[in-house]
C-alpha cells in the first residue's frame, strides 16, 4: 500500500480522535468518583454472587 493524500488524511483523523479519547480516559482516572463507582460495583457483584 502506498501512502497518498486520502490515506494520510484518514490516518490524521484517526490519530486525532484516538488522542482525544486517551485524554478523556486520563482525566476520568484522576477523578475520585470514578473509583467510588468501581468500588460500589465490586461490592454489588460480591453481594449478588454470595461471597
Amino acid at each position: 500500500m502506498y501512502p497518498n493524500k486520502t490515506f494520510g488524511c484518514s490516518r490524521f483523523v484517526l490519530n486525532f480522535f484516538l488522542n482525544k479519547q486517551k485524554e478523556k480516559i486520563a482525566i476520568s482516572l484522576r477523578d475520585p468518583s470514578v473509583f467510588a463507582g468501581i468500588s460500589h460495583f465490586k461490592q454489588t457483584v460480591r453481594r449478588l454472587s454470595g461471597e
